[in-house]
Formats: C-alpha cells, structure tokens, sequence
C-alpha cells in the first residue's frame, strides 16, 4: 500500500513539471523567431466516412469542451461550408528531402468543383530543435515574393506523467499564385527554391508523389475561440481523402494564431490555450491517434495500421 501511494505522488510531481515546462513557453529563449502556434490532434477517420458527419460530430465535441473551460466561442457566418484542395507531397525517389528534415508540397485549390490552373509550392524545414528549423533561411528564386512563417506545431503524447504537449518546429516558404509549368525535377525545383542546390542531388533527379499519392483534402473553418488578453484562434476541422478512393484516410482538428513575438503573447491566455488541446484529447479519447503526423500518413503510404500502438 504504501509503493503504491509512493508512486501515486510520484506521478502526480512529473505531470506538474510537465505542466509547469508546457507553461514556460514565452520567453524561453529557444523560440526566438516564432511568429505562429498551431495546437492540432490527428483523429481516426471512421467517423468521417459521411464526411458531413464526421464535422458536426468533431464540432459539437469541441463545442462541448470550450463550454465546460468556459472559453468564449465566436461562430463563422457558414460554419460548414467546405473548402476543397488538392495536396501532392514531392520526394526523390529515395526521399532524400524528408531525410534533410525538408518539406515540398504543392497545394492546388478548387474553384466552382474544378481544378484552378494556379498553385502553390511550399518548401518546409522542420525540427524538434527551433534552432535548426530556422538555421539557414529558405532563399526563393524568380524574383517572387514568398509568404513566409516560422510555426510552433503542437500536439498532445501521453507519457510517463500523463499527457503532454510536444512541440516540432517548421520555417516555411510558400510561394502561392504560380501559373507557371514546373519541370518535375531538382533543376525545375531549383528554380523556385535555390535551396536545393545545397543538398548535393543530381538536377536531372525526378521528384514523384510521395508513395503515389494524390490527396483530396476538405476543410472546413467552423469559428474561433477567444481566450482573452487578445489570443483568438482560428479552428478547422480537415478530412483527407486518397484521389479514387471513398474511404477517409485521415482527419484533424487544429486552431491557431498568429504573433508579432513571444513578448507579445499573455502569459495567462496562452497557458488557457495550451491546456484547451490537453481537455480536447482527452474528451475524444480513443478516437485520437498519437505520435504521428498526416505527412507521415502519407510517407507511409496512407494506409498505417492504425492499431500499432498510435490510436488511444
């Protein structure tokens, strides 16, 4: 009896570290840069087999818990209008830009059911460690403008001390409204991102879809939630569909914001918004999947068995 309530306080002394190392994020001096946090949680897609569904049910959940923490909610006029785009991931053959810890994806969106002729291209390079995901700059070719971020991704694992935020960082370059054909190649890359000139790669290596895949993706933009001192995040809920395929690959809940600086973000408000995603994995429960990304869905062909350990 007496082990038991011994490790019952040890416990409970690790869940309030993780909780007081989760809470130490403004000004810790190792996110220097980060101008944009998203909190997401990776949910198992049976529910969105009518995708209609799948966003209401995942709403009303959500809806459910900010009412419960008392967090203002402030609805979109449409709450459930879909935005269709299509997403194809590019790699070498031998994906040696994932091994970089690099990122290319284009992004094409739908305009009336049809296909725009202009897209996006977005190279990312990401990291647990901030500092190596925003060591070297992006540098964009062709004289365009690119839009650019340096994003904190949170997530939710369930360790030794219970559940706890995990963080992995991202500095992307996006280059949106290209009307231009791009050869599918290093060279053609190049072009747009000099970057790959550094990676050592033959120019005449063809970048493919990662495991062939094309991704049909639905997004829907339901409201925001205000967590006072002026930390409002956006939400969405997104279903990711193989193209030629009716079964739902993968879905996700996600809100984020954006900031001038760490010095700029509340200290109470963004440990009310780090702990709403912890309230939110545990009400979905079983129906979170941890540990992984929708991009490794995708580098792992699509089809992970979800029962390996990831689903709660």
């Amino acid at each position: 009896m007496g082990r038991s309530r011994q490790f019952g306080t040890i416990r409970i002394m690790l869940f309030q570290l993780s909780v007081l190392w989760i809470g130490a994020y403004p000004g810790n001096g190792f996110c220097d840069g980060v101008d944009s946090r998203e909190f997401n949680l990776l949910l198992d897609p049976s529910s969105f087999t009518v995708m209609e569904d799948g966003f209401q049910k995942t709403w009303q959940t959500v809806l459910q818990v900010a009412e419960a923490r008392r967090v203002r909610h402030r609805p979109n006029r449409n709450p459930f209008d879909v935005e269709r785009q299509r997403i194809v991931f590019l790699d070498t053959k031998n994906n040696d830009l994932r091994a970089s810890g690099r990122l290319l994806r284009q992004r094409t969106k739908y305009r009336d059911g049809k296909l725009r002729l202009d897209w996006e291209l977005t190279l990312k390079q990401r990291s647990r460690n901030p500092m190596l995901a925003i060591a070297r700059p992006i540098e964009c070719g062709r004289g365009i403008r690119p839009v650019r971020e340096f994003e904190e991704d949170l997530s939710v694992r369930f360790g030794l001390a219970g559940p706890a935020i995990v963080s992995v960082y991202s500095q992307a370059c996006k280059v949106k409204k290209l009307d231009i054909s791009m050869e599918k190649t290093v060279l053609g890359a190049m072009e747009i991102f000099p970057d790959f000139r550094r990676m050592g790669l033959s120019m005449d290596e063809r970048l493919r879809p990662v495991s062939g895949l094309i991704i049909e993706e639905y997004k829907i933009n339901p409201g925001r939630f205000d967590f006072g001192g002026g930390l409002i995040v956006s939400c969405d809920i997104t279903c990711w569909r193989i193209k030629f395929d009716d079964v739902p690959m993968i879905a996700e809940f996600s809100y984020d914001h954006k900031f001038r600086n760490l010095e700029s973000l509340p200290g109470i408000p963004v440990r009310v918004s780090e702990d709403f995603i912890v309230a939110l994995y545990q009400a979905f429960g079983r129906m979170v999947i941890e540990g992984q990304t929708k991009t490794d869905l995708v580098y792992e062909g699509g089809r992970k068995n979800r029962s390996e350990g990831k689903v709660r």
